[in-house]
């Protein structure tokens, strides 16, 4: 078993390497995590492909499982209360058993669902299967961020957490436009087979190629470091403001093609752009983040100024009409692209002195900011039907800036010391 490992280990470390010229080398503590490194990067890719790919197939779904929208709200909100429900679970996991296991768990129980979610024969089992989905990817999230800011040099940290953020926006890209084609062409249960297994593979590569943890020195968990991160002030701000970030990229996210096809008029295939465009941004601007933050290192900043754009962003949306609606979905995706690596990248950080508990900082702020997933979109639904989109967008506008202001509380001398 060891000698076929290794074999593997060989196969699959040169075609990591053939892969990776274009990797900038330098920047890694060590040029043998290069396999490392792209395992996580493929894994989430993929992660995302499952996490966007049920929105784009739902079509042929509904007809199936017999339901209509109100089933897609189901699955989506079984998924989320999964995602928000285990990320400190994940973060106690990584913790204890190391990120390199929490992350294969986690990546490999998404995946297995995702596939299971194929056979489905009713809503109810979808739904089930989707609430599994959100729970493994929970467990992945925090410890990759952890894990790929490792590998990377003192100093271009933020570089590897954009470019692991910029993997997601790859995937979800993928997921929303290449699996509508897969359920068309081939159906959507085998869309679901494919996307599963590929989950699985990946999580393989991750345990193949990320090197084992040694823990044997690890001291058990203590409540009282526990409740150091999560009653950290500074920790608890940046949540703060990564949740106003995330307010505004959702709305902007999950309406605005809706928006340019039902309020204005837009064809389907340039209303699709719009979104293509908010992913692409994302896609683009998160590794630039990651080395404006590697240089200045200075959140406070970086955070109020991202979180500025990106209310100006939204509150474009009622303006301006369809140039007004994709000049706002430009704003939004660089703002985000800014403001999720930098937010994430600093809540890593704010517990240097007790490196085993960053997967539960990340996941702590994960938690807080994901919860704009339940109640943003129903407001925004409300205020549209009650008065319409251009209240609605002013209204996301309002409560991104509200929430993104919290990060004036940060102090810049403690951030500056956390350095």
């Amino acid at each position: 078993m060891n000698r076929l490992t290794s074999i593997d280990r060989r196969v699959i470390g040169t075609t990591i390497r053939k892969a990776s010229r274009g990797l900038p080398q330098h920047l890694l503590r060590n040029v043998a995590h290069r396999g490392a490194f792209w395992s996580l990067i493929v894994a989430r890719v993929v992660y995302a492909v499952n996490w966007y790919n049920i929105a784009s197939i739902f079509a042929p779904m509904a007809i199936e499982l017999k339901t209509d929208v109100s089933g897609l709200g189901i699955l989506a909100s079984s998924f989320y209360f999964g995602v928000v429900l285990f990320q400190i679970p994940g973060g106690l996991l990584a913790a204890k058993y190391g990120p390199r296991r929490t992350s294969f768990a986690g990546i490999f129980l998404a995946s297995v669902s995702a596939l299971f979610t194929g056979f489905s024969s009713g809503l109810g089992e979808a739904a089930a299967l989707r609430f599994i989905v959100g729970l493994g990817m929970a467990l992945f999230f925090s410890p990759g961020v952890s894990l790929i800011a490792r590998y990377y040099r003192k100093g271009s940290e933020g570089f590897g957490i954009g470019l692991y953020n910029s993997a997601f926006d790859l995937g979800g890209a993928l997921g929303l436009f290449g699996w509508a084609l897969l359920a068309e062409v081939f159906g959507w249960r085998q869309s679901l087979f494919f996307s599963g297994g590929m989950g699985i593979v990946t999580s393989f590569l991750i345990i193949v190629l990320i090197p084992k943890e040694d823990l044997s020195g690890d001291s058990p968990l203590k409540l009282k470091e526990l409740s150091d991160v999560l009653l950290n002030r500074e920790l608890f701000i940046l949540s703060l403001n990564i949740l106003g970030q995330n307010v505004g990229s959702i709305l902007v996210g999950s309406f605005i093609v809706y928006y340019l096809e039902t309020a204005l008029g837009v064809g389907y295939e340039l209303a699709g752009s719009a979104g293509a465009l908010f992913l692409l941004m994302m896609l683009a601007f998160s590794p630039v983040s990651g080395r404006i933050y590697d240089r200045l290192k200075d959140a406070r900043r970086l955070l109020l100024v991202s979180g500025l754009v990106m209310s100006a962003g939204v509150g474009l949306a009622a303006f301006g009409g369809v140039y007004g609606a994709f000049a706002a979905t430009i704003i939004v995706g660089i703002s985000a692209g800014l403001g999720f690596t930098v937010g994430f990248a600093a809540a890593r950080e704010t517990n240097k002195s007790q490196v085993k508990y960053e997967s539960l900082a990340i996941a702590w702020a994960n938690s807080i900011s994901l919860s704009a997933g339940f109640w943003s979109p129903v407001l925004f639904s409300l205020v549209v039907s009650s008065s319409g989109y251009p209240p609605a967008w002013l209204l996301g506008s309002l409560l991104t800036l509200a929430f993104v202001l919290s990060i004036l509380a940060l102090k810049t001398k403690a951030r500056a010391e956390s350095r």
